[in-house]
């Protein structure tokens, strides 16, 4: 899921307090002072968890439903597959055994496997920071699915959902996790939200729970893969790192419009006046695949693939040092800027040298198609709505109605109700949520910890799925951050990209999905081969 809402999804969505717009312009002013050291220094050891995280619960242990078993079955491409669905919550406590949370989860295993045991088991989540697991799960991976936002119409609470011929769940058994703070995802009294919600705290609650999940239903010699979308992508690679640490090597990661380098992004979530160049220059081929595909662009460019290679090259050799230069850059250049720019995002030049040649994605989108009176969405640069209907396109009109169907779907077909309601997008985690422990500048870069992990265990595979339409992580910042890995030859054909012709949330459209699950069963295939010494 996206990061904090952008302006424009401000308007769209309830008015945001006067303390969290606070709280996000003091953000952006220390992060964009101090970017470069953040870049520069490598991210601080995680402290290894203790080696009885996977024991079982002690005494005193926050209390929680009992699990849910269920048995199911689907048809997928004329197989019948047999599975059982676990939902319950798993305790975690300190390392003076104390109870901390209990984090919701919920678990899809294979009946017909030859060997259970060994059997690939995929964990899977959100990110937000503040998202539950519940749009991977009932939109892409599991093995029930809900269309989502055809054409920018999100479900409405009353959605049913139906069997999902997409479902990983022929490839690998699944676990859904919630970070806690979302879902039915809870810290135990007396516990302060800080404890989790910053970087290393969530993913250190998260590497606990797979501990104790591997060691409660002995899946040690299965091989594990983390799936993670947008912050989830981020939550992943520290895990990775994290893991192997406390003994556990991942096969394989499936980062889905992951953020690995936070500078990459451009400020429009935190403060539009502290806006970096790199990141300006880094939106530019999205824009491009976005007017392209609402045909804004002229005939030089005949087809998505023409657009936006042609972008990525002017945007790192022409626009970026032209931005470097500032005011200082000589009059001739900036017409010439302005001209190039207008022509690779449809935007007209006046618009563009009101900005001082810097485009907001949020601007873009109001812009594009301002003369049909229409707006882009941030999820989706395919998807243009009624400005006064954006909400529905937005984060929260998406994962409000989600919440209320997953109430209805774990009660009905998962046997498990609760008297609570699920927080399928928390505000109160993305309020209170915290960087700084990362660093002096609050800068997220969890490139070293990726270079880390794939060094530590040179077999790891990594799937990195891009949409070109993403405005909410585009996808050339991710490409950035992936080219400065400097890893050996051997360790860098390990990363794979594929690129889908879709948003943020990919697998929105049939075509996409299909195309997600072949590359992600390729992934798991790839990385649980034997091994072929010549």
């Amino acid at each position: 899921m996206p990061l904090p809402q952008t302006p424009d999804d401000a308007q769209e969505a309830p008015a945001v307090s006067t303390r969290r717009r606070r709280r996000l312009t003091r953000w952006l002013v220390a992060s964009a002072l101090a970017a470069i050291l953040a870049l520069a220094a490598p991210p601080p050891r995680m402290e290894p968890l203790a080696s009885a995280a996977g024991a079982p619960a002690p005494a005193g242990a926050l209390a929680a439903p009992h699990p849910a078993v269920t048995t199911h079955s689907i048809t997928v491409r004329d197989t019948v597959v047999r599975y059982t669905a676990t939902a319950g919550e798993e305790p975690l406590t300190d390392r003076a055994g104390k109870p901390e949370a209990a984090v919701f989860f919920v678990a899809y295993v294979r009946q017909d496997a030859a060997d259970p045991s060994r059997r690939p088991i995929t964990f899977a989540f959100n990110g937000g920071p503040g998202a539950a697991s519940v749009l991977l799960h009932l939109g892409a991976l599991g093995p029930k699915r809900v269309p989502l936002l055809d054409h920018g119409v999100p479900p409405t609470p009353s959605t049913r959902w139906s069997d999902n011929p997409y479902t990983w769940l022929t490839f690998t058994d699944l676990v859904f996790v919630d970070a806690v703070g979302t879902g039915y995802s809870r810290a135990a009294a007396g516990v302060p939200d800080s404890t989790f919600f910053q970087p290393d705290g969530d993913a250190r609650s998260f590497a606990q729970f797979i501990q104790r999940y591997i060691a409660e239903t002995h899946r040690q010699a299965s091989p594990v893969f983390l799936a993670g979308e947008s912050y989830g992508g981020t939550r992943a690679i520290l895990l990775a790192r994290l893991l192997h640490d406390a003994g556990i090597d991942v096969s394989g990661l499936i980062l889905i419009s992951p953020v690995v380098d936070f500078a990459t992004l451009n400020s429009q979530y935190r403060n539009p006046g502290r806006s970096m160049d790199l990141a300006y220059a880094l939106d530019v081929p999205t824009y491009a695949a976005t007017a392209w595909y609402h045909k804004k662009l002229g005939p030089e460019f005949p087809d998505l693939a023409a657009a936006v290679h042609a972008a990525e090259r002017w945007a790192v050799t022409e626009y970026l040092p032209a931005l470097v230069q500032g005011d200082a850059l000589p009059a001739p250049a900036q017409e010439r800027i302005a001209q190039a720019l207008s022509q690779y995002t449809g935007i007209g030049e006046a618009v563009l040298r009101a900005q001082r040649l810097r485009l907001l994605p949020t601007a873009f989108r109001r812009e594009l198609l301002s003369d049909q009176h229409l707006q882009i969405s941030a999820l989706d640069g395919r998807i243009a709505v009624d400005p006064r209907a954006a909400h529905a396109a937005s984060t929260t009109g998406l994962m409000t109605p989600l919440a209320a169907i997953f109430e209805r779907y774990a009660s009905t077909e998962l046997g498990y109700a609760r008297p609570d309601r699920y927080q399928a997008l928390s505000e109160r985690v993305e309020r209170d949520w915290t960087w700084g422990v990362r660093g002096p500048a609050d800068v997220l870069d969890v490139t070293g910890d990726l270079r880390d992990a794939m060094q530590q265990n040179p077999a790891m595979k990594v799937l990195v799925a891009l949409g070109y339409f993403d405005l909410t992580v585009p996808y050339y910042g991710t490409e950035y951050a992936l080219n400065r890995l400097a890893l050996a030859p051997a360790l860098a054909d390990n990363v794979i990209r594929r690129y889908y012709e879709s948003g943020h949330m990919l697998y929105t459209s049939q075509a996409s999905l299909e195309k997600f699950t072949g590359d992600a069963a390729a992934l798991i295939a790839s990385a649980t081969a034997p091994a072929h010494h010549p």
